[in-house]
């Protein structure tokens, strides 16, 4: 075969890409460009010049897009999960709606042709090639060789890479006629790629050196005729080819420079596409070329490698002037300021700069320029980019503001500031506002301690206060421009060995307002003392064992404060006083997820060892245990006399109902993928990833039938009432609220701003709760749908926070975490009232039947670990208190069991 080798000119080349980044490799179908950019899909039009970018939900990165006409597939995976599983999508441009293909993927690199989708999924550390049908919806498995990758797709072809013989080869299946076949025999094959009769792929065949390392080799189908694309030996090395109609692309590494080079079959003509020495991974349609280049040797500096853009070269273009234009990573600072200077011109790529910033300074031939700019002043910048067809200068005024260095402002803390002598601290030396230049970074740290004693040269410092006293501290710091003095009167209070132990103790430390509480000096060494009951520095007592009541509801601080001839010591604690209304249900404080209906609630218990299901009858005041068995049950829901929970029974998960009238318990899903269900009248709903994806499943108990309600869609949260089931669905990546009418078998998209979770619905009405930006600040609100009106309104405006909704009737609430508590409010609709129900703070897992609210709170003397230290209460907006009376019975007894 006769080849030619040339260099391309006179053709057109664009930088598509704006995003500093790490831009993935391109895919271009016609008019459309699409390349992944971290958490973004970027679909840029040829024709308009438009950049559209699809973003995913949060955590979630995007990598190996492909396009077919309107069609883009891509895989995403969320880097937080362990292990890291991939999941693969579908994204219609024109209606703007994307479907979940497959998820738990460990190795996802897919490739689109018409409304086929082919990928390689991995089970065991074994692979196999898989199709989509999207107008069938049916996924078939193409082979069964468990050693299978990189499958491409053209028309009824499909051919991957396969090791099932020990060495890698490449195969092809043919739909049309179900036929495998083997087309390589080198044993050295990777990467294939194919259009019509004609697949490439990349072979070390005649390399003489290892897999990957090699050239472009094609075999025509028509002709059964294998030839060689390539003879540099470095062609295609860590990406694959691609080949449109007579031409093949490919990377090549020859001459130690990564560029891109197209081999024209019909010509029989070689050509070098790039010179940049850093271009990669091509892809072809028509005319044009689209690859990724790091030609601006820009490193992210976290060992990501270099930043990349992604271009598109066009083979019959004649050449564009540039437009120059810049950014810079800081436009202010303190001398001396280092500034690097991104070229971002648009329209033909440029072949030389020139960047002018202002100090009589100039850079030349620099796509991008780092200068240190040594005086104060305000600086013009300007560059001035260029190629065959003309040259562009974009001048940028006061662009960069360097200001004179400033003195260290310095700060410190300490581990404790008060304790018996002899008493070691810890002292923590730090500047405000950190230094913008080496010129402002501080060179000496001098501590002063009050007792005589001092201490230079050293950011941190320990000392040892050997004797009683109160002493002030003072910390300077300086750099070459100055310093400055922080200093803290009184800071450090060292109290004599004799003086005494504060400590006390209380008969309660929750209760009803008005709460009488005996509180006990239980000090060592006291010879007077003074209480202050509401912490507001005013003397309440000096008894010894004072009684006092609390009038008011919410978390009071109790300071005791104790004396003798040496000195003076204090502590503080809290007492929780609660409303009127409110009402502890639990004492285990292992207590969490309620749930209400009438006058029974459920929750699950930890007191066992295991999660237990518990109901609480309101009208008796008394407490059941639902479940005893060794499995853990959780996330009870209630309505009637049915209680469902999911059970990890046989370590598998599944859904249990109890019948609290027959008290028999029954085995509702088998799939052990079952979880958090919801019971409304004979209907029991559940989420189930029996398919590999997750689903919504419904089980009627009047015809024990189970229906699955939605075939696509991610559901994160449940709920449902009557007819009615409620969702936030992650099948757009970010969370939307949905609904399915069990009376219509229809299903509505409610939100579509992707910022919307945690939805409950009662009769016509949906609460959610919904994300806003405020300033920048991330903030929740809530937000109701009404289905009568079609009408969305935001119920809360706070700024605080409002989490986790639910709604009876007229009646909305919520967590809210406004003044530094978690507190319950509620709005009424009728009323258009908002009211403060809890003040005692830590209250979460909220729910509401008529008039009373049930919710966990956390113990103030624990911490919440894995859903421990809580208790359960409830708030009734009508009753007054009342005391719940120890007592049970069970399900199950030690007979049954025996």
């Amino acid at each position: 075969m006769f080849f030619i080798l040339s260099i391309a000119l006179a053709a057109q080349e664009i930088r598509l890409s704006e995003d500093i980044g790490e831009n993935g490799k391109p895919s271009i179908y016609g008019d459309k460009v699409v390349w992944s950019h971290w958490d973004k899909i970027h679909l840029y039009d040829l024709k308009t010049g438009n950049d559209t970018i699809i973003t995913m939900h949060e955590h979630y990165y995007a990598s190996h897009p492909a396009i077919y006409d309107n069609k883009i597939v891509c895989c995403i995976c969320n880097l937080n999960e362990n292990p890291v599983r991939d999941k693969l999508y579908v994204y219609d441009i024109l209606n703007s709606t994307n479907s979940l293909i497959a998820e738990n993927l460990s190795h996802c690199v897919p490739d689109i042709y018409s409304d086929r989708i082919v990928w390689a999924e991995g089970h065991n550390y074994k692979t196999d090639i898989y199709m989509y049908n999207i107008s069938t919806q049916v996924k078939t498995q193409i082979t069964t060789s468990e050693s299978a990758s990189n499958p491409k797709i053209y028309n009824n072809k499909i051919v991957w890479e396969d090791s099932r013989v020990g060495k890698p080869g490449i195969y092809m299946y043919d739909l049309s006629t179900k036929k495998e076949s083997r087309i390589s025999t080198s044993g050295l094959a990777s990467n294939p790629a194919i259009y019509g009769d004609r697949i490439i792929w990349q072979d070390s065949n005649n390399s003489g050196s290892t897999r990957r390392i090699g050239d472009v080799y094609m075999y025509d189908l028509s002709t059964q005729k294998e030839s060689r694309v390539s003879y540099s030996g470095h062609s295609s090395l860590g990406s694959p080819p691609a080949i449109y109609g007579d031409r093949i692309v490919w990377q090549d590494h020859r001459n130690r420079n990564y560029n891109i080079y197209m081999y024209n079959l019909s010509t029989q003509k070689e050509t070098q596409i790039t010179t940049s020495g850093s271009a990669y991974s091509p892809d072809i349609y028509g005319d044009r070329i689209a690859y990724s280049d790091n030609r601006q040797k820009l490193s992210p500096g976290d060992g990501d490698g270099y930043f990349c853009d992604v271009y598109m070269y066009d083979l019959t273009a004649g050449p564009t002037e540039p437009q120059a234009g810049f950014t810079s990573n800081v436009t202010s600072g303190t001398a001396p300021l280092t500034v690097l200077f991104t070229d971002t011109s648009t329209g033909g790529v440029p072949t030389s700069w020139h960047w002018d910033t202002g100090d009589d300074i100039y850079s030349k031939h620099a796509m991008n320029s780092t200068h240190t700019f040594t005086n104060p002043g305000v600086y013009n910048v300007t560059l001035t980019v260029a190629n065959e067809a003309g040259n562009s200068t974009v001048t940028k005024p006061n662009y960069i503001t360097v200001t004179p260095p400033e003195p260290p402002v310095a700060d410190f803390y300490a581990n404790v500031t008060s304790g018996k002598a002899p008493l070691m601290v810890s002292f923590y030396g730090r500047i405000i506002d950190k230094a913008t230049s080496k010129g402002e970074e501080p060179i000496s740290w001098y501590w002063d301690f009050g007792d005589g004693i001092y201490s230079k040269h050293t950011t941190n410092a320990i000392h040892t206060f050997t004797k009683p006293g109160i002493y002030t501290i003072n910390l300077t710091v300086g750099n070459f421009v100055g310093n400055s003095t922080a200093t803290m009167p009184d800071y450090i209070v060292v109290i004599d060995p004799k003086a005494p132990d504060a400590n006390f103790s209380s008969n309660i430390i929750e209760g009803y307002v008005p709460l009488m509480v005996q509180f006990n000096d239980t000090s060592q060494n006291a010879t007077s003392r003074v209480w202050d009951f509401d912490n507001n520095g005013k003397t309440d007592s000096t008894d010894v064992n004072p009684v006092y009541t609390f009038t008011t509801p919410g978390i009071h601080t109790v300071n005791l404060t104790v004396r003798n001839a040496y000195g003076t010591t204090s502590k503080t604690d809290t007492i929780i006083v609660l409303t009127e209304n409110e009402i502890r249900i639990t004492t285990s404080e292992l207590a969490s997820h309620p749930d209400i209906y009438g006058n029974r609630i459920v929750w699950q218990d930890l007191r066992n060892g295991n999660y237990d299901i518990y109901m609480y009858n309101l009208s008796t005041s008394r407490e059941t245990r639902i479940t005893a068995n060794e499995s853990n049950q959780t996330y009870p829901a209630l309505y009637g006399d049915r209680i469902v929970w999911q059970d990890d029974h046989n370590g598998q998960y599944d859904i249990y109902m109890y019948n609290i009238s027959t008290s028999k318990e029954t085995q509702i899903s088998t799939s052990g993928r079952a979880q958090k269900p919801k019971i409304y009248g004979d209907r029991i709903m559940w989420m189930d990833y029996r398919t590999g994806s997750k689903g919504i499943y419904v089980h009627d108990l009047s015809t024990s039938k189970e229906t699955r309600i939605i075939s696509e869609g991610i559901p994160q949260f449940i709920n449902m009432e009557g007819n009615l089931i409620v969702w936030d669905d992650l099948r757009y990546i970010s969370p939307d609220i949905y609904m399915y009418n069990l009376s219509t078998s229809t299903e509505i998209q409610i939100t579509s701003n992707g910022e919307s979770t945690f939805p409950d619905v009662y009769g016509n009405r949906i609460v959610w709760q919904e994300w806003h930006n405020e300033d920048g600040n991330l903030t929740t609100n809530i937000c109701m749908y009404d289905l009568s009106t079609s009408k969305k309104t935001q119920i809360t405006t706070n700024k605080s926070g409002q989490y986790s909704p639910a709604i009876y009737g007229n009646k909305i609430v919520w967590k809210d975490f406004r003044n530094e508590y978690m507190n319950i409010y509620m709005y009424d609709l009728s009323t258009q009232k908002e009211t403060q129900v809890t003040t005692s703070g830590s209250a979460e897992d909220l729910d509401i039947y008529g008039n009373r609210i049930v919710y966990r709170k956390y113990s103030h003397r624990k911490l919440p670990i894995d859903h421990v230290f809580s208790d359960i209460y409830m708030y009734d907006l009508t009753a007054g208190p009342v005391e719940p009376q120890a007592g049970f019975t069970s399900n199950v007894t030690l007979e049954q069991h025996l």
